[in-house]
């Protein structure tokens, strides 16, 4: 997404791709309610948003989705590792 919007807004020649992650979730919120009944609310309202709906569709737009979808932890071990392997210099 990164890649594709440096595209759009400016001149990307001087950059070079190195490294591109598998899929995974990008954008994670957490809920610190007081009952699970405020967390359920939450996670209901939030899921049931319909990127068609013309009040959601730019917000969503913005943050690149096009649904909810529930927490799914499977695609951060290789994002962790690269993390935790350091800065990458180049040049």
């Amino acid at each position: 997404m990164t890649w594709d919007a440096v595209g759009r807004l400016g001149d990307p020649a001087g950059l070079r791709l190195i490294w591109t992650s598998p899929p995974f979730h990008h954008c994670n919120f957490t809920v610190l309610a007081a009952s699970t009944a405020d967390h359920d609310t939450y996670r209901s309202l939030l899921l049931s948003m319909d990127a068609a709906d013309p009040k959601l569709c730019e917000p969503m737009e913005l943050e690149y989705v096009n649904e909810w979808v529930a927490f799914d932890a499977s695609g951060y071990a290789s994002l962790l590792a690269a993390v935790a392997a350091g800065p990458v210099v180049v040049g």
